[in-house]
């Protein structure tokens, strides 16, 4: 009976620092990997599908309306603090049917606050259009290559054509990347990920002006080779235009405790960049 407990214990003490090296391997040398796992089985990466308590928008003259399809990881979704309530003319777009936009929006993944109604109100107040539609793509923690195949890619055509085919246009693609491909340690790759994300685009028939975020900041230092190779991009892609630099917010006050996320304050100085993007290119 001894000998039995011994053996035992021997092979309890043996699975602990086994299962301790694990912990201790993924974190120190595939940090990468640790989150990669965390953001699939996390219950954020869920898109929000449920339309029981929104409010559809029925026969709206929308041909002023300024049409859009947002891309990116999470800080193109459902990932900034919430509690925003944008006017009545700001709506998004999901499964071939209009809603009023709220907070989380509906195809975005995440269950918190996003950018974009901040972003049509200010649209509609300035009279850049009488009002905004907003279709949320993008998924949580994903590299410019993840986000060029696979379901999420998919997902991200199915919206595209939903647009095109109920409005007859999208005004613009807004793309806010660049930090998975900072911690996954890949900006060396960006430029050459992001070009065939871009000409996979254009054999697809995606056709729309593409605004390039310069986005390298979640809980790290800024990236100012990513920084600078989205910049060429900018410059030397004929449909890609200049969207906001976000690294330009990282004071704590523009955060939420995760150093990555925006807080309220972050959303409002976010919304007030994109703006000024969009509003530039129409005086242009």
């Amino acid at each position: 009976m001894r000998e039995h407990t011994h053996r035992r214990t021997y092979l309890i003490v043996i699975a602990a620092l086994l299962s301790s090296n694990l912990i201790a391997w993924l974190l120190v040398f595939k940090g990468p990997l640790l989150h990669t796992l965390v953001a699939k089985f996390r219950p954020d990466s869920a898109r929000i599908t449920d339309t029981r308590h929104r409010q559809p928008v029925e026969e709206h003259d929308v041909q002023a309306f300024g049409i859009f399809l947002t891309y990116g990881q999470s800080n193109s979704v459902n990932a900034g603090q919430i509690g925003y309530v944008p006017g009545r003319q700001v709506l998004n777009f999901y499964q071939g049917r209009l809603y009023r936009y709220e907070d989380p929006a509906l195809g975005g993944q995440g269950r918190q606050g996003s950018v974009w109604g901040r972003l049509g109100d200010r649209l509609v107040s300035q009279n850049i259009y009488s009002g905004a539609i907003f279709a949320l793509a993008g998924a949580h923690g994903k590299t410019v290559r993840q986000l060029s195949e696979g379901p999420d890619y998919q997902y991200f055509l199915e919206q595209y054509r939903g647009l095109r085919e109920t409005f007859g246009k999208v005004d613009a693609i807004l793309f806010h990347q660049g930090e998975a491909n900072h911690r996954h340690k890949q900006a060396g790759h960006y430029e050459r990920q992001f070009l065939a994300f871009y000409r996979k685009l254009r054999a697809d028939g995606v056709t729309a002006p593409i605004y390039l975020s310069q986005a390298s900041l979640c809980n790290n230092a800024r990236d100012e080779h990513l920084l600078a190779q989205q910049d060429k991009l900018i410059v030397d892609l004929p449909g890609v235009l200049r969207g906001p630099n976000s690294d330009a917010l990282a004071q704590p006050r523009y955060r939420l405790p995760d150093r990555c996320h925006f807080s309220a304050e972050g959303l409002d100085a976010l919304a007030q960049l994109w703006f000024k993007s969009l509003s530039n290119a129409q005086e242009e």
